[in-house]
């Protein structure tokens, strides 16, 4: 049985983040805490003459799943380029996953950065969608001009949803150029289309069972797939394409008795975490959950998605995405 749901924290990390929630809490309110940044107390000084190349970095959250992490940490390269700055690289989690999506390929890291006299910045929580908030971070960063800087975003800051094809981009490009694509061992069918299908249960489950209700927005009836699935097959055969389905979950095959029922299914709950990921990032088309571990693949993969259309983040409009209601139907021919 897979589990998707990593918790990498340190007990430092751990304890960061409580201090971190427990502070902002007591304020309130993100713009009264920018008195506290060494940051925002430097805005007004004149800036230097000189021009050095300035960067900008982001850590993930090691407590949250690969998929949030991930999010979070591609908010580092969209803001660094909307901000007009390179993007120093800091790992995500592990070298695994790193090597596996490409990630630190061809960048510059932040311990080089570091080597060579560069230091750390902490800015304040920003909104990049509010003129003031820009403008104010702005000033900062000017305010730094010449000084050999990183600039390191907050916990969890993040970037304009209209810039977000900017990390899109740059993550599909560094997954297929990435050395680790030529180690790839995939068990697809070279012969059919491959279909990878998500299903979240694990933590939503185990979260229903302790009446968490707000883990039902994270669940899709497995009634949902079973109509997705055939719909798909349906379309994919009258253009005379025949498909393998993988389910990509947690638990035991006992768990999905619907899906059991389909033909050419095959489960790979056995799966490791990364190697799964990878698959849905190539596939021939990709049913997604309502879970950043295979909306980022999404992201990734250019072929067709089927995706909820209740879901937290925003879906590309770049012909590539399919919106499936709760029933689990669409309009679209997925097999055009």
């Amino acid at each position: 049985m897979t589990q998707y749901k990593h918790d990498y924290s340190t007990k430092g990390d751990k304890l960061f983040r409580k201090l971190h929630s427990a502070f902002f809490r007591l304020i309130k309110d993100k713009e009264r805490a920018n008195i506290f940044y060494a940051s925002y107390r430097h805005r007004n000084k004149k800036p230097g003459k000189i021009y050095v190349i300035q960067y900008m970095t982001q850590q993930p959250n090691f407590g949250a799943g690969f998929g949030h992490g991930l999010d979070v940490w591609r908010a580092g390269v969209v803001n660094a380029k909307a901000l007009g700055m390179e993007y120093a690289y800091t790992p995500m989690v592990t070298q695994e996953w790193d090597r596996a999506l490409g990630l630190g390929e061809k960048e510059m890291s932040t311990e080089k950065l570091l080597a060579m006299g560069y230091r750390i910045v902490r800015l304040p929580y920003y909104d990049m969608r509010d003129k003031a908030s820009r403008e104010l971070i702005e000033k900062i960063i000017r305010s730094y001009r010449g000084e050999k800087v990183i600039f390191l975003n907050e916990f969890e800051q993040e970037c304009a949803p209209k810039d977000t094809h900017i990390g899109n981009d740059f993550m599909r490009r560094k997954f297929f150029e990435a050395a680790a694509r030529k180690e790839d061992k995939l068990i697809f069918d070279k012969e059919k289309t491959n279909v990878a299908v998500h299903i979240r249960r694990g933590d939503v489950s185990e979260g229903l069972k302790a009446g968490d209700e707000t883990m039902r927005k994270r669940w899709l009836d497995e009634s949902y797939y079973v109509k997705v699935i055939s719909t798909v097959d349906s379309q994919l055969r009258s253009k005379n394409k025949e498909a393998l389905y993988y389910i990509f979950s947690e638990g035991s095959e006992d768990d999905f008795p619907e899906i059991k029922k389909l033909k050419n299914v095959r489960f790979c709950l056995d799966m490791n975490a990364v190697d799964s990921f990878v698959h849905m990032c190539r596939a021939d088309l990709l049913v997604t959950a309502p879970s950043s571990f295979s909306y980022d693949p999404g992201l990734i993969n250019p072929a067709k998605k089927i995706a909820p259309k209740k879901f937290w983040n925003p879906y590309p409009k770049n012909g590539e995405w399919i919106l499936a209601d709760e029933e689990g139907n669409f309009e679209e021919d997925c097999a055009g």
